[in-house]
């Protein structure tokens, strides 16, 4: 028998050719429905994130299978342990035009557990049932390009993240390619570079000759010969501690708000700033969720009277530059700061949020969400 997984997601059946050529009856297209999934925060773009979902296979009687010249049948049954597990593993964030686009790739694999019996239609006493052992089947592992439908953005400039554009063995293919001379000599191909230019271009130098041009200065992978465009944060938080981004809470409404900023540079970092009150309705517990990975976000807390202890519940305790203790995660997770202003029973506080880039992409769009 011959197993495979079905592109809907369930468990296909297809029966395999006998020797004598013939085809095991009733073992075609047989479709076990299997359902399984998991939320997950972030992009998953970093090599070692992934999401994983499992589930567990119904059990299910398979149709009886002939023995053939012996009256009888063999039964098979899909029994308890046999499971599918996918994983998926994004492989590229892409913003061009106003459209933003998600794609990535799932690799599902798993194991099949089957208790058989023979079972002889033969007159009496011969007409039993004879248990087999079970028998336990892998599932190969097989992967799948999962795309995500594209979004409408505006306000963000173009830009990728992950290997949105990678080609075989690393060339760069532009509308000529470069020679291994020192100097170019204008339109024609040469052999002895995988960065092209629009014509020969210097193999070993960067010194173009009349037709050539020297590759551009901080081009990402696979750019050919096209500029990445400037990367635009019209509405960039602040970079300074003291004088963070203002933003608002609402106290007594559980509802969480999204922000969304830009990291302009490889070294960006962007402060947040809000004052919360200690009134009957005011959450001085909040929950901070960072949302993209290759960014680190920190809450850092300063009472309005008293000196300030801050526990975190979700996250790793940290120092600001100024000295301010709070909570820090880095990539997609949660922040989950409590704080208590001593010598006063008021814990109105300052809370501030930095976003920092961790990663070298610069025009890296990042997301949090906060309730306070």
């Amino acid at each position: 028998m011959q197993l495979t997984l079905s592109a809907g997601g369930g468990l296909a059946i297809e029966a395999a050719a006998e020797p004598s050529g013939g085809e095991l009856p009733g073992l075609k297209d047989i479709d076990i429905p299997i359902a399984g999934s998991v939320p997950f925060d972030g992009l998953l773009l970093d090599a070692a994130e992934s999401a994983e979902a499992s589930a567990d296979l119904p059990e299910t009687t398979l149709p009886e299978i002939p023995l053939g010249s012996i009256p009888g049948s063999l039964v098979l049954t899909v029994v308890k342990g046999s499971k599918l597990t996918s994983k998926f593993h994004a492989t590229c964030l892409s913003v061009a035009g106003g459209t933003a686009s998600y794609a990535g790739e799932t690799k599902t694999g798993g194991t099949l557990v089957l208790k058989g019996k023979i079972v002889l239609k033969l007159p009496a006493p011969l007409n039993k049932s004879i248990d087999l052992p079970e028998i336990t089947v892998p599932i190969p592992e097989v992967t799948t390009a999962a795309d995500a439908a594209p979004l409408t953005v505006s306000g963000i400039a173009d830009a990728t993240q992950g290997a949105c554009n990678a080609s075989a063995g690393g060339s760069k293919p532009g509308a000529g390619s470069a020679g291994g001379a020192s100097n170019g000599s204008g339109a024609g191909n040469g052999s002895g570079s995988s960065d092209p230019g629009t014509g020969s271009g210097s193999g070993g130098s960067s010194d173009p000759g009349a037709g050539g041009r020297a590759p551009d200065a901080g081009a990402p992978p696979d750019s050919g010969t096209t500029p990445p465009p400037a990367c635009v944060d019209s509405d960039d938080a602040s970079g300074n501690e003291l004088s963070g981004k203002a933003f608002s809470t609402t106290d007594g409404i559980d509802t969480a708000t999204t922000v969304h900023g830009i990291m302009n540079c490889a070294s960006d970092v962007d402060w947040y700033r809000v004052s919360v009150s200690d009134t009957s309705f005011a959450l001085l517990q909040p929950n901070i969720q960072n949302a993209t990975s290759g960014t680190q976000l920190c809450a850092f807390v300063k009472c309005g009277g008293g000196s300030t202890t801050v526990s975190c519940s979700a996250g790793s305790a940290a120092t600001s530059d100024l000295g301010e203790a709070g909570c820090c995660v880095s990539g997609a997770g949660a922040v989950k700061p409590s704080w208590n202003c001593s010598g006063t029973l008021n814990d109105s506080a300052t809370v501030s949020l930095r976003v920092k880039n961790t990663g070298a992409n610069a025009c890296l769009p990042y997301s949090f969400s906060y309730v306070f």
